[in-house]
């Protein structure tokens, strides 16, 4: 959280991505096999959105479905809903 809220406070945008290739990543950055990767995050400017391609366009300006806080926030233990 420290970190999000330092990048916001320089005048930067984070964005975490979980869904990315690991063999990829090691490659890339050269990251020893005895490390394991668990999230990548990148940090930079925030751009218009006018560089993106139409698909990506729609994309970042339709609405977001979220689930409910009763769905992912437990207390103890999985499925005792932390909201009463």
């Amino acid at each position: 959280m420290n970190m999000f809220l330092e990048t916001f406070n320089q005048g930067l945008i984070m964005h975490e991505m979980g869904g990315f290739d690991v063999q990829k990543a090691k490659e890339v950055f050269s990251i020893p096999e005895e490390f394991e990767i668990g999230i990548m995050i990148a940090i930079g400017y925030q751009d218009t959105h006018d560089i993106l391609p139409e698909s990506l366009m729609k994309k970042a300006f339709m609405p977001r479905q979220r689930k409910s806080l009763s769905e992912i926030a437990f207390l103890e233990e999985l499925n005792n809903s932390l909201l009463l």
